[in-house]
């Protein structure tokens, strides 16, 4: 997930300097991280993809862009807080387990803040159009409790579509009846030798959603092909296919 502050950053530094890329260059070895509850650490390989070290900035809190450290009450902190990387340095970040007492009945979702800050070029250190740019990075962070009632694999079928429909809109009905975080990165609609593209937003444990969709009627006879992409605890998406008729 790209930070909103650092697209913001970038577009005052075309307005005031030469164009910069703006894009992280402090990547993690994966996309998110599944932290078992009862485990009392998690490590996460960085890697410095930049031409010139940083410094990098990590926590975890709730996932709120405008979050700082200082506002954290995550149950979950890191280690070491602030470091330096240089330039192609691989480095781990230690994930430490506070033992707070979260639910037991479903996973929790926390975010990890990776910030990082590039050198401050000395030759124009003292200029005011120097603008030095810090680029967020947020990965989503699943603390799962043991012994839940379903495998995470059982994911992709246990998810739940319905088509409901009245006189002048149909909506795409999600359910996800299990104690996991449903990240459905896609959905297709194939009807009429058609398809339409829709996304979602993650749905919580036990949660539902709702997708607006365009030109189905009410009470249909014809066999609406769905295919959804579902993103799994490797961070690649696996496809799911359900057939669907408008209600």
């Amino acid at each position: 997930m790209f930070n909103k502050y650092a697209a913001w950053a970038c577009a005052i530094a075309l307005c005031i300097g030469p164009q910069p890329i703006c894009q992280a260059g402090v990547t993690a070895s994966t996309t998110r991280v599944i932290f078992p509850s009862e485990a009392k650490e998690q490590s996460l390989e960085l890697v410095n993809l930049n031409a010139y070290p940083v410094l990098v900035q990590t926590w975890i809190d709730d996932g709120n862009i405008k979050g700082t450290p200082e506002e954290s009450d995550a149950p979950i902190f890191t280690v070491p807080p602030i470091f330096r990387m240089e330039p192609k340095e691989r480095s781990f970040l230690r994930l430490i387990n506070s033992g707070a007492t979260l639910p037991n009945d479903r996973e929790s979702l926390f975010w990890l803040n990776l910030v990082e800050v590039p050198p401050q070029d000395s030759a124009s250190a003292n200029k005011n159009d120097q603008l030095t740019i810090t680029l967020r990075t947020q990965l989503k962070v699943f603390v799962r409790p043991a012994g839940l009632a379903i495998p995470a694999n059982a994911l992709l079928n246990e998810l739940v579509f319905k088509i409901d429909s009245n006189a002048n809109s149909s909506t795409l009905i999600i359910e996800n009846p299990t104690p996991y975080f449903a990240t459905i990165s896609a959905i297709e609609i194939q009807r009429d030798q058609a398809s339409q593209s829709y996304s979602t937003d993650m749905i919580k444990p036990f949660g539902r959603d709702s997708v607006p969709l365009q030109g189905i009627s009410k009470n249909t006879n014809e066999q609406i092909q769905l295919r959804f992409f579902l993103v799994d605890d490797s961070g690649q998406s696996v496809s799911g296919h359900r057939v669907l008729s408008a209600r």
